[in-house]
């Protein structure tokens, strides 16, 4: 941190936070590191559902297409039957 800080936790508690390094260096860029690919992971995850929800509101079959699936299906077992 740069500026000093206030932070406030649930209980109400109240804590002045003076400016400096919390972490050592080498343990925040580790974090920072890993905050960096769980966000690129989030948007590209986000997207990638976005895009599957786009192309599965494209087409839905309805009950016709239901019923013609069925009646072509029983028209092809009879005539293979009949054979």
């Amino acid at each position: 941190m740069r500026e000093p800080a206030t932070l406030t936790v649930a209980s109400g508690k109240t804590y002045e936070l003076p400016p400096g390094r919390w972490m050592a260096e080498h343990v925040f860029e580790e974090k920072e590191a890993e905050l960096k690919a769980a966000q690129e992971s989030t948007v590209r995850l986000t997207a990638e559902r976005d895009s599957y929800k786009k192309s599965a509101e494209q087409w839905q079959p309805g009950w016709k297409f239901a019923v013609s699936a069925l009646v072509a299906g029983i028209a092809i077992g009879v005539y293979a039957s009949t054979r």
